[in-house]
């Protein structure tokens, strides 16, 4: 690091692992410890999970440097940033937040606070410190017999028992000894301590939940319900009608689609679509899966379908972004999406071009809405639904409604908006199935610990 006045700042993306791998007197504890006990550690920041392409795990920021200022030296700044994010629109492998320019400004701010707050908390090196003291116990032979030598108890170090004690203990070793042993084990002894480092983040910020009522939780999954289909229905007036309420409309003649805002027009999906073919011949690019859910993904990303997987990709057909891809076969439940991914796909797949100057996420939200799958099964052919296809021949014909292209751009910007609360409110979903596994858990435990009578 530079000697110079401003000296050093370096700011390092780890993962949670260098907070507490290996045992003090290691390679990885040395470290740590030669960072704070030389003051060089400023602050620690806890990112938000899933923040990363294809990283689930905790990451963490460090922020080191041999310029502290006079308030910080001595201190150790921890913040919890890990609630500081925005959904994204859509998940990108694990990763389903980013970290806006506007949560970048709110972990500044409680950097540059130095503050103590429910997510900033300040500690001095040494709250990290601690002694890793063997415990000795005395060594029996066979039989079970105390070991003398020279009239004194041999004492046995076991290498998996030792006790942990904190740099700050209050009187230090010997008084931890006194305390927290001796009373309660008094035929140990302590052996050689050796000093170590570790941050154990979540034991500063942890606070206990309490689980609420089943009445409760269900409650809330009721209101996050009717909250995500109010939104869904104003997504699918917009697409449809457009933002501005007090349009003229006119009538369509179309029976699942009955009036539209009279300066838009009607035209046949064969003007906005065409049916390409780019084959791949190696079969080495990115494989790529449909969902009538997630629409355009990874496979390696996607959750097992269950569906057989061919030896040869080989002839598999080219998507690249922007382009409209649609499983034939489940088109009638909305398998088919525009895609923003590269890669290739089954050759059981229609791929389509863009052949008009259009916003594409419109026509995405627009075809995705249930009143045109619907539309679509009633052209699809076959004897049951898992045999159902609709051939681009059936497909072309289709009438499609085209707003003019400003007002395309417009309504995107508006479902954008709206679809990143409804994935909000998904991720607030999934939190309250979670709370009724927990509640079962719960449920049995008391069941069978005897705290619930069973008649």
């Amino acid at each position: 690091m530079k000697d110079t006045p401003l000296g050093t700042r370096i700011v390092e993306v780890h993962n949670g692992s260098s907070l507490f791998t290996g045992n003090a007197g290691g390679g990885e504890s040395n470290l740590r410890r030669y960072i704070i006990e030389n003051d060089l550690l400023e602050a620690i920041i806890a990112m938000p999970e899933k923040d990363f392409y294809n990283t689930g795990i905790s990451t963490y920021v460090w922020v080191v440097t041999n310029r502290k200022e006079e308030r910080r030296r001595g201190y150790v700044q921890l913040i919890d940033a890990s609630n500081i994010s925005t959904p994204l629109h859509k998940n990108l492998g694990e990763k389903n937040c980013e970290t806006t320019k506007e949560d970048r400004r709110r972990i500044l701010q409680l950097l540059m606070d130095f503050k103590e707050t429910p997510e900033s908390k300040i500690f001095r090196n040494e709250e990290f410190g601690y002694w890793q003291v063997p415990v000795l116990r005395p060594k029996r032979d066979k039989e079970g017999n105390i070991v003398m030598k020279k009239g004194k108890v041999v004492m046995a170090k076991n290498r998996n028992e030792m006790e942990l004690v904190p740099l700050l203990y209050p009187g230090g070793i010997s008084a931890y000894y006194e305390k927290e042993v001796k009373p309660y084990d008094s035929e140990v002894e302590f052996g050689e301590p050796t000093l170590g480092y570790e941050i154990l983040f979540a034991k500063y910020f942890y606070t206990p939940t309490h689980l609420r009522s089943l009445e409760q939780v269900m409650d809330d999954v009721k209101e996050i319900g009717a909250d995500i289909y109010k939104l869904q229905l104003e997504i699918e007036s917009v697409v449809t009608r457009g933002i501005n309420s007090d349009v003229k409309f006119k009538s369509t003649n179309i029976p699942w689609l009955p009036e539209i805002p009279e300066h838009w027009q009607i035209k046949p999906i064969r003007s906005l679509l065409r049916e390409v073919t780019e084959k791949s011949e190696t079969g080495d690019e990115e494989l790529l899966s449909l969902s009538q859910y997630t629409g355009i993904s990874y496979k390696k990303d996607a959750k097992n379908t269950g569906m057989f997987e061919a030896e040869s990709t080989i002839g598999y057909k080219k998507v690249y972004p922007g382009q409209f891809v649609m499983n034939i076969m489940l088109a009638w439940n909305g398998s088919y999406a525009v895609s923003d991914l590269e890669g290739i796909i089954s050759p059981a797949y229609c791929v389509f071009d863009f052949v008009s100057d259009c916003d594409k996420l419109y026509y995405h939200y627009l075809l995705r809405l249930g009143i045109y799958s619907g539309a679509f099964k009633t052209a699809s052919r076959g004897i049951i639904d898992s045999r159902l296809r609709l051939y681009p021949n059936r497909f072309y014909p289709f009438p499609i409604i085209c707003p003019p292209i400003e007002e395309q751009h417009a309504i995107v910007s508006y479902i954008t908006e709206r679809v990143a609360k409804i994935d909000s409110l998904i991720e607030k979903l999934n939190k309250e199935i979670e709370c009724i596994k927990e509640y079962k858990q719960r449920l049995i435990s008391d069941v069978v610990t005897g705290q619930i009578k069973v008649s």
